[in-house]
């Protein structure tokens, strides 16, 4: 069950792991080396062109 709590989750390039989350993330899990994994809070898409 542990190896569900430790998934590697932050492999994604937008997925840091960190001590602290910068104010412009918020914490999904905590990574293996008891870090916590940090995702940006708004993700900006590009409009689409027509």
């Amino acid at each position: 069950m542990l190896t569900s709590f430790f998934k590697d989750i932050c492999s994604s390039k937008r997925y840091h792991c960190r001590m602290k989350c910068n104010p412009d993330e918020h914490a999904i899990k905590y990574c293996a080396d008891w870090t916590i994994c940090c995702k940006p809070k708004r993700i900006q898409f590009r409009e689409k062109k027509w």
